[in-house]
């Protein structure tokens, strides 16, 4: 299957770029979960063209005219519910012959087949709070922020919507109790900083840690000028407002909830 451009350039990145990661093929794959030779392709492709365009007279012979895909990518974006078989028996019905897995694979258009992103609604509060701070900040030097998140990765996660034939069942191993991984990174315009992997839950006091242990290396490798340089930006959860947090956190602030 093709990638799209984004996924492409999103190689190139991940591999050259001197303020991405520069993460080996093997990571890289593992990260989008293609195949290693795909990433050595297109990385290969841009040291060799600086681009990641097909080459003409390359790859297989598509299916579909450039119409055919811009009507089905349109019938997927007006209707995000709809699936590959609608699509296929709608497109049947204008007389074109698509088949279901020609469609899942058209991904062209950047679109993939998955759960939605679940959102609460704002409350007037938050909407206030986050107006309030975007005009605060209107003319603010972004360059000299430093921002930092966590977020759980777990072993053997369920997949809430997969492909599967209509008589049968797709299988998925799994356990009782999946081991999990926290990560705690920091970044800034001048590059990713040192990443905290640690299993226990995370409290303002294990926070401070984290600050001395991979914070304060990272903000200085970035801004080796010194610390007045810099500036912390973090959201409102109550670990990053404690007095603790705020104690070793060196000059920070907080984004509203």
């Amino acid at each position: 299957m093709s990638l799209t451009i984004k996924t492409r350039w999103e190689i190139v990145f991940l591999h050259t770029h001197k303020k991405g990661p520069q993460l080996s093929y093997a990571d890289i794959a593992k990260h989008l979960k293609i195949a290693r030779s795909t990433v050595k392709t297109w990385v290969e492709r841009f040291l060799d063209t600086g681009d990641v365009q097909d080459l003409e007279g390359r790859g297989r012979k598509r299916k579909t005219t450039q119409r055919d895909d811009i009507r089905i990518i349109r019938l997927a974006e007006n209707d995000p519910e709809t699936t590959s078989k609608k699509i296929h028996l709608d497109m049947e019905g204008k007389g074109l012959e698509v088949s279901e897995s020609t469609v899942r694979s058209l991904n062209e258009g950047g679109l993939r087949y998955g759960p939605p992103l679940k959102k609460p609604l704002l409350k007037p509060n938050h909407l206030e709070a986050r107006l309030l701070f975007a005009l605060q900040n209107a003319d603010r030097d972004w360059d000299r922020v430093i921002f930092t998140d966590e977020s759980t990765f777990q072993l053997f996660q369920s997949a809430r919507m997969v492909w599967q034939p209509i008589n049968s069942r797709v299988v998925q191993r799994t356990v009782k109790h999946p081991p999990k991984v926290h990560v705690w990174g920091c970044f800034s315009s001048k590059g990713f900083g040192k990443l905290a992997l640690f299993t226990r839950n995370l409290d303002a006091s294990f926070l401070t840690q984290i600050y001395e242990e991979y914070l304060l290396p990272s903000a200085q490798e970035m801004f080796p000028e010194g610390p007045d340089r810099w500036v912390l930006q973090e959201d409102n959860d109550p670990k990053h407002t404690s007095k603790k947090a705020k104690k070793n956190g060196g000059r920070k602030t907080t984004s509203p909830g």
